[in-house]
């Protein structure tokens, strides 16, 4: 009876001791689980400063780490896609932004992207596809971008009544978004509404005066208008400012340096200048004038 008692508490006490191990193994799984993803939190932060800097490939190795220790999370995804998006490897951006958007299927920010990025490929109905998607979540919060961007397709489909209603939509409804304004412009100047393209980058300078592609842009309207003294000075200051930007400072250059030269002004041999008439005047006092008489 003693030796029975003895193998049943034996086994009671081993029972506890498993369950106490894997009690403890799940909180040991939970701890490093927790701390594995602090530690991607912190690389994906480190890698969207670097992405905003344009330091691409440092950003790059930040958030593919971010990615090694927390695969799941959307916001990886997408920041992987929106940096692969900016380096124009459309492909790369499509593949993480898909991901993302396996994740959160529903995310009217994550159709936008992949809406974006098949703009980028030139793929137009996708991206309406797409973008129709996120402006039909009511809690977008931003559906200003995706107005741009779809009434940017509708314009490369010419599909332009559609077009006009999404640019007038989203500039009179989101009036700060500089995209709104680029898009519309470079939407009327292929179409050679020269006017309407200089009216909205003329918006787009005053909405976003550290947009330095706008100086291009609206001075590129100037000429199409052949307003050349207008453009100059944009351009030259065009050229001062974007050392940084060496594409930007390239084209604003080169159309400087294509405007015809001013006309030089040829005096009129008519109207003799003011100073001359005054030199050739002799003042003769009178002779009774008070400065005579002793």
């Amino acid at each position: 009876m003693i030796v029975r008692d003895r193998e049943t508490a034996q086994n009671i006490l081993l029972v506890i001791c498993l369950v106490a191990l894997g009690l403890m193994s799940s909180a040991c799984n939970l701890l490093s689980t927790k701390k594995s993803i602090q530690r991607a939190q912190g690389f994906y932060s480190i890698g969207v400063k670097q992405s905003n800097l344009g330091q691409f490939r440092q950003a790059l190795a930040s958030l593919k780490r971010a990615e090694e220790l927390n695969p799941d999370n959307y916001w990886i995804q997408e920041a992987l896609g929106g940096t692969f998006h900016r380096m124009g490897q459309f492909k790369m951006a499509l593949v993480h932004y898909k991901k993302a958007l396996d994740i959160q299927p529903k995310s009217p920010r994550g159709n936008n992207n992949l809406g974006s990025v098949y703009i980028s490929l030139g793929k137009w109905p996708q991206a309406i596809k797409y973008l129709n998607i996120a402006l039909s979540n009511m809690l977008y919060q931003t559906p200003c971008f995706a107005r741009a961007n779809i009434a940017w397709a509708y314009h490369k489909l010419k599909n332009y009544k559609k077009a006009d209603k999404y640019f007038a939509l989203v500039v009179r409804t989101c009036p700060r978004v500089c995209q709104a304004h680029r898009l519309r412009g470079l939407a009327a100047h292929e179409r050679k509404m020269h006017q309407q393209a200089k009216k909205s980058f003329q918006e787009l300078r005053v909405r976003c005066k550290k947009y330095l592609p706008g100086y291009f842009f609206l001075a590129r309207s100037y000429v199409a208008l052949k307003e050349f003294d207008s453009a100059r000075p944009l351009l030259r200051e065009c050229v001062d400012k974007s050392d940084k930007y060496p594409q930007v400072q390239n084209r604003c250059r080169t159309l400087l340096s294509s405007l015809p030269r001013k006309k030089a002004v040829k005096p009129n041999p008519i109207a003799a200048p003011r100073k001359a008439q005054e030199k050739a005047f002799i003042y003769i006092k009178p002779v009774n004038s008070p400065s005579n008489r002793r």
